[in-house]
């Protein structure tokens, strides 16, 4: 009975702080996108604004 206590305090501590990263991480993201104007996309190399100097390379 102690294993499962202790089991399942380790996993409310684990999704704890998954929640809290997620809830940090939307934050940092809406920061982002009232700071530069632009929606973060992800992996898709479009962070950051990136997106916007590639163009640019691949219309020269």
């Amino acid at each position: 009975m102690e294993l499962n206590t202790r089991t399942s305090k380790k996993m409310t501590l684990l999704w704890a702080a998954a929640y809290s990263y997620e809830r940090l991480n939307n934050k940092l993201n809406l920061l982002a996108l009232i700071i530069t104007g632009k929606e973060q996309e992800g992996h898709k190399g479009k962070r950051w604004g990136l997106s916007s100097i590639r163009d640019k390379d691949d219309t020269s």
